[in-house]
């Protein structure tokens, strides 16, 4: 829109210079209707200039310095959640990986486990104390959702897609089944019933770091 409101001021400032301005004066005042005009024109494509040259440069520095903080913590949340499929391999002996995650192969390690078993994350130390795997999952979901407040907070440099991505794993339903069950004991044997949602997510997070890896080639 800009663009074009510059390319019509400079075509109507050009005519004007050039074809009106060697016409006779049609009636009173013209001659200061013209200067008036001019300024206008000259107003709107000075001010393009100004934007293109300060303000625009200003936000391609100021993004390009941002770019690395950004990625960083994208990165973050990605290997966040490959930590959690390498953690339930482990315990279930069952081989998974998050790039090539398999929902059948995963459902069946998630049976494996049980919700209220000893957790790879020490909680306390004196005495020695492990989570859950409920509150394993718990901590990572704390951890991710902080991650993401952080690059909210430079949401003028984030292209609308990944909004939508970090958007999608923040409100996702693995996240929200978990606020609703962490803070009391399951009767659950298994993981299996947090297994579809977990998969859910883990696809989230596998199209954020293709939406990276096409952002950096780009």
């Amino acid at each position: 829109m800009a663009n074009r409101l510059v390319a019509i001021s400079l075509v109507l400032l050009l005519l004007k210079l050039f074809c009106f301005n060697q016409i006779t004066e049609l009636f009173n005042f013209g001659y200061q209707l013209g200067l008036v005009v001019d300024g206008i024109l000259l107003s709107v494509i000075s001010s393009y200039i100004f934007y293109l040259f300060v303000v625009h440069q200003k936000e391609i520095r100021d993004k390009e310095n941002i770019t690395p903080y950004i990625e960083k913590h994208i990165l973050s949340i990605i290997g966040i959640c490959s930590a959690q499929v390498n953690s339930i391999a482990k315990e279930s002996a069952i081989s998974l990986n998050i790039e090539s995650l398999d929902k059948s192969l995963l459902n069946q390690a998630m049976t494996r486990i049980d919700p209220n078993a000893k957790a790879p994350l020490m909680i306390a130390i004196n005495p020695e104390q492990y989570a859950s795997w409920l509150q394993f999952f718990d901590h990572h979901k704390y951890r991710t959702q902080e991650i993401i407040k952080r690059l909210f907070v430079q949401l003028p440099f984030l292209d609308t897609e990944l909004i939508v991505a970090l958007t999608n794993i923040d409100e996702c339903i693995h996240f929200m089944a978990l606020a609703g069950t962490v803070r009391w004991p399951v009767r659950n044997t298994n993981l299996e019933a947090w297994s579809e949602s977990f998969y859910d997510y883990c696809e989230l997070c596998i199209k954020l770091q293709k939406l990276l890896k096409r952002e950096t080639l780009s």
